[in-house]
């Protein structure tokens, strides 16, 4: 089996487990034993390894069994929901009138969400409003009242929007008293309806557009000024030539 001097490579044959040929079958059936472990051989399979298996088998059959439950748990109520509302079997003479008028109301909301939702509103925006709505209301309303409040609601925020960039503009061209004076005008305005919102959006615009006119008029002034000064130095400077000659 090779003896002892014989090289290869450089390499000693019986320290190599590579050329030794007991080496290479002890080698050899080390790796046919762990081939056999992770093969989970039952015979060579360890206790503790098997047991924690069992357990691990036992909790994925318990959370099996919860979800089963919960599941049957839910089909439950549905079917309870289902039958309170009227949606199966319904008999319109039973029925109670306030359970058909939540039911009639919930329907009509979800129309306006989806109606809201194709003319590309904000996602929850439109829902939000309306549920704001309702919550204030003394009575139910229909879909198409919850639509004209919404919308109203909006077109005073847009003016509110509108106010506020025109207030902006204002910083810019009027002084800080005149702006001081704007802000506690509006600011005394709050909980205004739209007549008195677009009063106060019309005086700022006159008020503004005032102050560009007298800008106007005093730069006019200044350039005619300069103007005539010129004219009287050129007329003087000429008269003055003609002195000298």
């Amino acid at each position: 089996e090779g003896g002892v001097g014989r090289r290869r490579r450089g390499i000693m044959t019986d320290r190599n487990p590579l050329y030794n040929a007991d080496a290479k079958k002890d080698f050899r059936e080390m790796q046919e034993r762990i081939k056999h472990m992770q093969g989970r051989d039952k015979k060579e399979l360890s206790s503790q390894t098997e047991a924690r298996r069992r357990g691990e088998a036992e909790w994925s059959a318990e959370k099996r069994q919860m979800a089963a439950k919960e599941k049957a748990r839910q089909d439950a109520m549905l079917r309870q929901r289902i039958e309170t509302a009227g949606e199966r079997g319904r008999d319109s003479k039973q029925l109670d009138p306030r359970t058909e008028q939540r039911r009639q109301l919930a329907v009509e909301r979800r129309e306006a969400i989806a109606r809201d939702n194709a003319r590309g509103l904000p996602p929850g925006q439109a829902n939000m409003e309306r549920e704001r709505i309702k919550t204030a209301g003394a009575a139910p309303r229909t879909a198409f009242h919850l639509d004209r409040e919404v919308e109203l609601r909006r077109e005073q925020e847009e003016a509110l929007r509108a106010l506020k960039r025109r207030e902006v503009a204002l910083r810019l061209m009027n002084d800080s008293s005149s702006f001081k004076k704007t802000l506690a005008y509006i600011g005394s305005k709050g909980g205004r309806d739209e007549k008195a919102l677009s009063g106060a959006v019309e005086e700022a615009r006159c008020e503004a557009a005032e102050r560009r006119a007298d800008f106007k008029r005093a730069e006019q002034d200044k350039i005619k000024r300069e103007n005539e000064e010129y004219r009287r130095k050129v007329a003087a400077a000429a008269e003055a030539n003609a002195g000298d000659e």
